[in-house]
């Protein structure tokens, strides 16, 4: 073997290794949802990035021309300039992010994606220069790579149901999960697999691997019905209509796809269902998955062959009309109605069996109740107008990487609960705006042009297998388009699987010539003279692919080394907190605000312990030092955290205790209008309001006060009974159907907490009747100490009144605990 031949060989297996690995792994861990694994992933992308930049440098020399020019088509795929331009956008997005330290956790987000796409790219790339009319079989290699990684996530979740697994999120309300923690998730992430299972299972001739492969997609089949996924059953048979008109062997597959959903429909509720899962070891429904699982694959083993002669008979009749009559295409096309027919005769008589045989099917059932008017549909079109009138406030930039989860509360038309728009064109929409979107949905737009284009090939006299490359575009648009109703996306093992198909399918449209790759770029196999015309820049092509590789790598490696630094000091704080250890905890703040000084959360902490431990100071110095502290930190957390509630209302009780009480009173109002649906946030502001109006109020009585307190604590008592009112009434002024919508904790209403600032604000103002009647819905606080205090507030209003059964309330309430104590020398200093 030559060595250019070596190197390309060495080159494309590494690449494509690559691939595998960073897509395989990466739903084993909770989808790489959450920060903490996919810090891993990155830095685990970081290294293999540094071998492959070690592996071109190197081979860079060895590499043919032909190798190197093949690379350089990379820069002008429109696939990596769409992917890349939406890298930047993230990347630029941080400079305007109202939650800088999420924009720059989602930019690496998407470092990771490009690079995998450029990996997968590149791999297949190489391995059209290696293989030449062999790289279909790589084709077929990487579905079966996706196929595998589906059958594995697929067996956890079955297991977990029947008890042989214990994962935590494994099973949601007796949905299947896995390790992607969603149902509807997983059933969209299973959507690949199911497709390349089926792929393979009907064009490979090899009938042991096919036997395997149709048991594979059998268990992948199975734990989509166990999501019980309702988007996913609106799409999938979208999905499978597409994919099976890309396809060669059409009658094969629809046998294939015929055999699976019949028996996996009808196994379901006993081996995935809500029956099957008893919270313990079901050895029945195990039994019966690996049978049927088993007899799938032997029915595919058996009857391949006739299926094989089937198809080719088919074919030899469609050949042998070509230019004559068009009796025997006729024939072809009844052959296929038939086939057809008859599918969906089986499936509609066995789902009528099952819907009036007194089965509980709950697959059956969850089909049975999609429609539009269901609460949760209704609920995503809310979250779809919040997300849209978001990004119209910033539309050309966007909020910044998660933008949407740091300032939604603030845009809500009433109170949800989702970090995630569950749209994710919209929810790229809200944080890169237009044009980040733009770049986004041009991928999507650009598939099926390739695809269309694909048809037009003669597959046969093609290098490629164009029914497999039909495959990756259709299985990439699945996974887009369920993306737009949910937020599969948002889960990075997800996004992953889909960039790398992207890869692919964008090479391989380069190779073919079609699609929009073929207007932006030259035909590879170029001529020997236009080769010689191109060496230079190849190798200087190739070279500046090495240094992107490097540069990108970077970011991947530093970020989450600091990130983890801090979250190993956070650790060490809450160690030092639970033993009281107030100097030791404010140093491993002060140690975590410097690994990771964009977290608006460390500032917070370090604030919120210095401005309730600043009492404990041993001079005043020390304490003006500690609240002079505690203020620029809690400023710093707005700073990085634009529309957190909690930190305008820290950084307000701060402003409280420096005697800074307008712009306290300013910054609660702020808070409050971050989150206008969230009772907690009225109950901040009116404590806000409260503590300056008492506080004025004990510095008047003491002659302390400056002359505006007066009417100041005024104004801030009668806001605290606005404040109240307003929390009672909000939720009336919503329309009917909003209204009914609402169904998330907490409930916007007159709360003990509010009642009881209202009842001590109207008793303060001269009102004790008013006073007393808030005062009465305030005793259902749970706090046995609050309670109490609510009692001796409650006491002084029927003293107000004239009642003097006032006075014994009070002597009860006083004596119960310090706090009542201290409250009560309040009470007496206030007048009451």
């Amino acid at each position: 073997m030559k060595v250019d031949e070596k190197s390309v060989k060495v080159s494309a297996n590494y690449f494509a290794i690559c691939v595998v690995l960073l897509v395989g792994i990466a739903p084993f861990f909770r989808g790489l949802f959450f920060e903490t694994e996919m810090e891993i992933h990155l830095l685990g992308t970081s290294v293999l990035m540094l071998c492959a930049v070690v592996l071109m440098f190197f081979s860079g020399k060895s590499l043919p021309d032909s190798s190197k020019r093949a690379v350089n088509q990379i820069w002008r795929s429109p696939y990596f300039i769409a992917l890349g331009f939406l890298m930047l956008c993230y990347g630029l997005t941080f400079y305007a992010a109202i939650n800088p330290r999420m924009a720059l956790f989602t930019w690496l987000r998407q470092v990771d994606y490009l690079v995998v796409f450029i990996f997968a790219f590149i791999a297949t790339l190489f391995m059209y220069e290696a293989k030449k009319r062999q790289v279909g079989n790589y084709l077929l290699w990487f579905l079966l790579a996706i196929t595998i990684m589906g059958t594995a996530v697929s067996a956890i979740a079955i297991a977990a149901a029947q008890g042989f697994v214990t994962l935590n999120g494994a099973i949601m309300d007796s949905r299947l999960c896995s390790t992607l923690q969603y149902p509807n998730t997983l059933a969209a992430f299973l959507t690949v697999p199911f497709l390349t299972g089926i792929h393979i299972t009907s064009s490979l001739r090899n009938r042991y691997v096919t036997a395997v492969s149709a048991g594979m997609t059998f268990l992948i089949l199975l734990a989509v019905l166990g999501t019980q996924s309702r988007g996913a059953w609106m799409l999938i048979p979208l999905f499978i209509f597409f994919y099976w008109l890309g396809q060669k062997e059409k009658k094969t597959n629809l046998a294939c796809l015929v055999l699976l959903f019949t028996v996996a429909i009808a196994v379901s509720s006993g081996t995935v269902g809500p029956e099957a899962q008893q919270g313990k070891q079901n050895g029945m429904a195990l039994a019966i998955t690996l049978a049927i699982t088993a007899g799938v694959g032997a029915v595919w083993l058996v009857g391949l062959p006739h299926l094989i002669n089937w198809e080719q008979a088919g074919i030899a009749v469609r050949d042998s009309s070509v230019g004559s009559e068009q009796k025997p295409k006729k024939r072809w096309n009844s052959n296929i109605v038939a086939i057809g027919g008859i599918a969906v005769l089986l499936l509609v008589i066995f789902g009528a069996y099952m819907l009036f045989s007194g089965s509980e099917n709950p697959v059956l059932q969850r089909i049975a109740s999609i429609n539009t008017g269901d609460n949760n549909f209704r609920e995503r079109l809310v979250f779809y107008s919040d997300a849209w009138r978001m990004g119209l406030e910033r539309p050309l930039l966007g909020w910044g990487g998660g933008g949407w989860k740091a300032g939604y509360r603030a845009f809500q038309s009433f109170l949800y609960n989702t970090t995630e728009v569950h749209n994710h064109f919209l929810q790229v929409w809200v944080e890169t705006g237009i044009l980040g979107f733009l770049s986004f949905v041009s991928v999507f737009l650009m598939i099926p042009f390739g695809l269309y284009s694909l048809l037009k090939i003669d597959s046969g006299k093609n290098e490629l297998h164009a029914s497999s490359i039909w495959t990756i575009g259709i299985s990439a648009l699945a996974l887009a388009l369920h993306s737009a109703f949910d937020f599969n996306l948002s889960l990075s093992a997800v996004s992953l699987l889909l960039w790398a198909l992207i890869g692919v399918y964008g090479a391989c449209e380069l190779i073919a010539g079609t699609g929009v790759s073929s207007v932006f770029n030259r035909e590879i196999n170029q001529t020997t003279s236009r080769a010689n015309k191109t060496r230079r820049s190849g190798a200087v092509s190739f070279a500046l692919l090495n240094g992107a590789l490097f540069l990108l790598m970077l970011p991947l490696v530093i970020f989450p080394f600091l990130f983890r630094g801090a979250e190993s000091e956070i650790g060490a704080y809450q160690s030092a907190l639970n033993q009281k250890d107030f100097q030791g905890a404010l140093n491993h703040l002060q140690q975590t605000m410097e690994s990771d000084r964009w977290k608006s959360d460390y500032p917070i902490a370090t604030a919120q312990l210095l401005v309730t431990n600043y009492e404990r100071a041993a001079d005043e110095k020390m304490k003006a030092r500690m609240l002079e502290e505690s203020e620029r930190l809690a400023r710093k957390s707005v700073e990085l955290d634009a529309y957190n509630t909690g930190a305008h209302m820290l950084l307000a009780q701060v402003l409280i205790a420096r005697g800074n009480y307008d712009e306290a009173l300013a910054e609660a109002e702020l808070g409050k209008s971050r989150s206008p649906w969230l009772v907690t946030a009225y109950m901040d502001a009116a404590k806000v309001n409260s503590d300056v109006a008492i506080r004025q109020r004990l510095a008047l009585s003491q002659g302390q006060g400056q002359p505006n307190w007066k009417v100041q604590s005024e104004q801030a008592l009668n806001r605290v009974l606005e404040i109240a009112t307003e929390a009672s009434s909000k939720k009336e002024t919503l329309p009917a159907a909003l209204k009914s919508l609402w169904r998330h904790p907490p409930d916007l209403t007159l709360t003990p907490e509010l009642a009881f600032m209202a009842g001590k604000a109207a008793l303060l103002l001269g009102d004790p009747v008013k006073a007393e009647q808030m005062l009465a819905s305030a005793t259902e606080q749970r706090d046995d100490v609050t309670k109490t205090l609510v009692e001796l507030w409650r006491g002084a209003a029927m003293k107000k009144r004239g009642d003097n059964k006032g006075n014994e309330i009070i002597e009860a309430a006083r004596v119960t605990s310090v706090m009542a104590s201290n409250e009560y020398s309040v009470m007496k200093q206030l007048g009451l």
